[in-house]
């Protein structure tokens, strides 16, 4: 299944519009938002739960009437595996994570529930996808960097504070794999 059809589909069947629902009038649609980030943090919920939740009234969704809303926070490290666990029990109808953690875990325990993702860099490289065109099976999502930003990320640096001369990088390869990709090319570029 093409990209665009999966989504159209998604769409379609979940996100129709609730007053296209005639045969299922008090059918509740289930959707799990996971993210890394803490509970109520601002620029989330400002950046993302806010306008998500404003998009899907629009098209008639309405939390409490026909769609119910669970969210999963800080899913990093061996929490993330319970919290992720505690949802999957509810059946979705469709999931969505916000980063690489989240996506990683609800990947782990499930493959077969509908995933949009966001925030995710790499996600070809990190097995999410098949390919950004062909994404394949369940997932599909918005990719937001790749690794060459780490030397831009350098060339800003200098243009900022031209005169810094050394720069330490901080990863975490265990929680954020990718990371490892743009220090490798902030260090090279650094060279």
């Amino acid at each position: 299944m093409k990209r665009r059809e999966f989504i159209s589909l998604l769409g379609i069947s979940v996100f129709r519009p609730a007053r296209a629902q005639t045969q299922a009038k008090h059918q509740v649609r289930r959707v799990v938002v996971l993210s890394g980030a803490p509970e109520n943090d601002p620029e989330i919920m400002k950046m993302m739960i806010g306008p998500f939740q404003q998009e899907l009234k629009k098209l008639g969704w309405e939390l409490g009437r026909n769609l119910c809303i669970d969210y999963g926070w800080e899913l990093i490290g061996e929490r993330a595996r319970t919290v992720v666990a505690d949802l999957l029990r509810l059946a979705p109808d469709v999931v969505l994570t916000i980063g690489t953690p989240a996506t990683r875990a609800w990947r782990r325990l499930n493959s077969t529930v509908p995933v949009v993702f966001t925030v995710v860099s790499e996600p070809v490289t990190q097995g999410f996808v098949a390919s950004l065109g062909h994404p394949g099976e369940n997932m599909t999502g918005f990719s937001n960097l790749e690794p060459t930003v780490g030397a831009k990320w350098l060339e800003l640096l200098k243009e900022i504070a031209p005169r810094v001369t050394h720069v330490e990088v901080i990863v975490n390869p265990e929680e954020f794999p990718f990371s490892v990709n743009f220090s490798r090319d902030f260090v090279k570029s650094a060279r």
